[in-house]
């Protein structure tokens, strides 16, 4: 299509009207073509992930099978099993981005009606 477009020395204007886009997409779109022969997005840099698919994949059947352990616990099952030395964030946004937690759910205290007529007691006697 670049190639047409440039034989016939249609404007970039023209093109937009024709086509519905702007201007400006038009202009990316034929720069994008000149400098690399094809229309395609580049490779994005970033940062590497520390986790592999294996490891996330070992954390989710981990955390499912032994709910009641925290992500430094998983931490550490990771690196015995695999020797992926991986901190508890890291796992913990693994267990995140697949909806599981990595946390320890806090225990509640124990409440019957026993230690809450205490408690009551104990309240009024120190309001006297």
């Amino acid at each position: 299509m670049y190639t047409v477009l440039k034989s016939t020395k249609i404007s970039e204007n023209k093109i937009s009207k024709q086509t519905g886009y702007s201007r400006c997409s038009i202009q990316g779109v034929l720069k994008k073509y000149e400098e690399s022969g094809e229309v395609k997005d580049k490779n994005r840099s970033g940062r590497a992930r520390k986790l592999s698919k294996s490891d996330e994949r070992f954390l989710r059947v981990s955390s499912l099978k032994a709910w009641i352990e925290s992500g430094k616990d998983l931490a550490q099952h990771l690196a015995a099993s695999s020797g992926c030395q991986a901190d508890p964030p890291p796992v913990r946004r693994s267990l995140i981005r697949n909806g599981l937690c990595g946390r320890t759910a806090a225990k509640k205290p124990l409440f019957q009606k026993e230690t809450g007529r205490k408690s009551w007691h104990m309240q009024k006697l120190t309001k006297m």
